[in-house]
């Protein structure tokens, strides 16, 4: 009699479960559709409210119809799911967390590749450096002047584009070691003397990916243009969005007239937002607006020798707190499977905008410069850097993808090239990105890309030179 009874207890307390399960399912569904149902994609939205809807369903017609035998067996292969599930996660919070620092993610992949990382701060090479004598600085980003701990101790209306001249810079560091560059006269990644002479083949402006990250200098993508034109300049600098590329064109290649004017975009480029409300950068919309940096050196190497040990060593200071605080709290996720959702990316549904981006300022950034060059005679093409996230991971926006860009780019009469090309037909494409992971491309990579772009970059100039000789006759 007691054990019948206590069947039937756990009979009805199964089937209670289920439909506590089939209530929690319904609800998430309403939240999904009264909250969130805007941010997703069609297919992502029939998935979140869909699959939750099927489980209340299921639940509730096993807690009606099936016998107590079947609804408790149900109940239980539930309840150790959910105990496995659960298991999982610790051992995965406790054994390979995910780093809120991203050198100890590095670090990470390198291990599991089999390859040593050098797991030191910026601020702490520089300080080694430092100590053996050697003249050095951290890498500069172009996002430090916007920032408001670093602009309130710049010098009034004053937003410096390059590093200090003529020192050795730590830039990064991705694939284990950091990677070192020396700088011009004018704090840019040339060989000294470049400018000074005031006669270059092309100039290359952009972001990192521009810069050199994060392979050996004679391995970047500007080395690799080098080989066909040996005077090449880069102006390319970390942290560029599309309106500090367009002052630094202003600023530095404007006054020099190259033949041929590179300028490597990029999707993230695509948001100006953050720039464009800058009191400084804003002006470099105005044709004519300047603040003479290639005069104004010195100020520049004074302001950076005095600021960017600090600033560096804050960040670093910063980034350390964030990435303990984590570390301390990373078993909290484990109710909500944290870790398993990321990693299977069951969470990371393709976001749908409610709006495409609005493209009209990061277009009109580059046909200033397109009517600039075109003006002296000059040839402007427009790179389209292959990120990560759409080569490999497949998640960028279909709004900001590399095609999209293109014929965007292209409707505006600008000469593009789609570097993406160059690795498509590639089947390993991960193993052309640094420690294969989301990182810049590694120098494999950047043989590949810089060769494609190279190729097309001739055509482009002898179809223009062909054009302009047929106008002049």
């Amino acid at each position: 009699m007691i054990f019948s009874k206590l069947v039937s207890r756990l009979a009805l307390a199964s089937r209670i479960a289920l439909f506590g399960t089939a209530a929690i399912c319904l609800a998430w569904s309403a939240h999904v559709v009264t909250q969130r149902l805007v941010q997703f994609s069609s297919s992502a939205a029939a998935l979140l409210v869909g699959v939750p809807l099927l489980v209340a369903a299921f639940a509730a017609y096993v807690a009606l119809r099936f016998d107590d035998n079947s609804v408790r067996r149900i109940v239980r292969e539930m309840f150790f799911l959910g105990v496995s599930l659960l298991a999982v996660e610790t051992l995965v919070a406790y054994w390979a967390p995910d780093r809120a620092d991203s050198q100890l993610t590095r670090a990470m992949f390198a291990h599991r590749l089999g390859l040593p990382f050098d797991t030191r701060t910026k601020s702490q090479v520089v300080a080694a450096l430092q100590s053996k004598g050697t003249d050095v600085l951290p890498g500069i980003s172009r996002e430090w002047p916007r920032l408001s701990g670093v602009r309130q101790q710049l010098p009034e209306n004053f937003f410096p584009l390059s590093h200090a001249s003529n020192t050795q810079i730590v830039e990064c560091n991705e694939g284990g070691e950091y990677v070192l560059f020396a700088t011009d006269e004018f704090g840019l990644n040339n060989p000294r003397g470049l400018l000074l002479s005031k006669r270059i083949d092309a100039a290359v402006l952009g972001s990192s990916f521009a810069l050199g990250h994060c392979v050996p200098p004679d391995k970047s993508f500007v080395a690799v243009l080098r080989s066909s034109f040996p005077r090449i300049a880069n102006f390319g600098m970390a942290g560029s969005g599309v309106l500090s590329s367009l002052a630094t064109f202003r600023e530095y290649v404007e006054p020099l007239k190259p033949p041929v004017v590179i300028w490597i975009v990029n999707a993230l480029m695509v948001d100006t937002h953050e720039e464009f409300a800058d009191p400084i950068l804003s002006q470099y919309m105005r044709p004519t607006y300047s603040q003479h940096l290639a005069t104004r050196q010195e100020l520049i190497d004074r302001t950076w020798r005095e600021l960017a040990v600090s600033a560096q060593f804050e960040f670093d200071r910063k980034s350390k707190v964030v990435s303990n605080r984590a570390d301390s709290n990373r078993f909290d996720g484990i109710p909500y499977l944290y870790n398993l959702r990321h990693r299977m990316k069951v969470d990371r549904f393709p976001i749908a905008q409610r709006h495409a981006p609005d493209l009209a300022p990061f277009l009109a950034c580059l046909d200033l410069a397109k009517q600039t060059v075109e003006r002296w005679g000059g040839t402007f093409v427009v790179v389209i850097e292959p990120l990560y996230a759409e080569a490999v991971a497949g998640e960028l926006d279909e709004a900001l993808r590399h095609d999209h860009l293109a014929t965007a780019i292209e409707r505006s009469g600008i000469s593009v090239i789609d570097a993406v090309d160059a690795i498509r037909p590639i089947s390993d494409r991960q193993g052309l990105y640094t420690l294969r992971s989301d990182n810049h491309l590694n120098a494999k990579g950047t043989a590949i890309v810089g060769a494609f772009v190279t190729a097309q970059l001739k055509t482009l100039v002898h179809r223009h030179s062909a054009d302009s000789a047929s106008e002049d006759r």
